[in-house]
């Protein structure tokens, strides 16, 4: 049961990860679209959010593994 909570809070807050991330995406791709963006600036700033949105999935996925370790250590 203990499992089943955590995996369903670390997939809530996936959720949130996800959305806040293509919400990112498409604000970037509205400011190259507007031309207040050079393609290179575009490139450098998704190359930056896609680092960044993995960076958070790993540590998420990390600590939603050690809580699991520590709970079956109960």
């Amino acid at each position: 049961m203990l499992r089943r909570v955590h995996f369903d809070v670390w997939s809530s807050e996936q959720k949130i990860r996800d959305e806040e991330h293509i919400m990112d995406m498409l604000a970037l791709k509205k400011r190259l679209a507007t031309k207040q963006i050079t393609q290179e600036e575009y490139a450098q700033e998704e190359y930056k959010l896609r680092l960044d949105y993995a960076r958070k999935t790993t540590e998420a996925a990390i600590d939603a593994l050690e809580q699991e370790l520590n709970a079956d250590n109960l």
